[in-house]
């Protein structure tokens, strides 16, 4: 029987949404919709986008959704337990942005910006007690003709 179920796994995702809410930065990118979102003012309540452009699930937006936006969901995929514990498995961020809000003045891409900024954040980040996270692949996710999007993954190594 496999110990420390599903609470565990709960408490991993609370950890990883955390850790993205406290980058200024990726707030920026994700809660400003102008190119310059670097240049715009501290995102002063950076929870009050969970749900809204931070997700704990994986979350595709839909074609014909009226605001223009930008998303990062996270989905916690091929969880395996190793000795009676979930001790391996992959974290997968999918960013999503809008067609009319790629362009970005510090990148050529926003959703570049906000990849290579969760990637500071999490590859070589043993602080969240997730273990250890090791890079797994990056893929292009072109979902509709609203929405562009790049996901990055990494392989977490005993995060029991």
């Amino acid at each position: 029987m496999v110990r420390s179920t599903f609470i565990q796994l709960s408490s991993t995702r609370e950890k990883i949404i955390d850790k993205l809410l406290t980058s200024k930065d990726l707030m920026k990118a994700v809660a400003y919709d102008t190119a310059d979102y670097l240049e715009q003012s501290i995102v002063v309540d950076p929870k009050q986008y969970i749900y809204k452009r931070i997700f704990p699930h994986r979350c595709i937006p839909g074609e014909n959704e009226d605001v223009l936006k930008t998303v990062v969901s996270i989905s916690l995929e091929n969880i395996q337990p190793v000795q009676n514990q979930y001790k391996a498995g992959i974290l997968c961020f999918n960013v999503y942005t809008h067609r009319q809000l790629c362009q970005s003045n510090s990148e050529l891409l926003r959703t570049d910006y906000i990849i290579s900024t969760i990637d500071k954040l999490f590859a070589r980040n043993q602080d969240l007690g997730l273990g250890r996270l090791e890079f797994y692949k990056m893929d292009v996710l072109d979902i509709n003709s609203n929405y562009y999007g790049d996901s990055i993954a990494y392989r977490m190594l005993d995060f029991a």
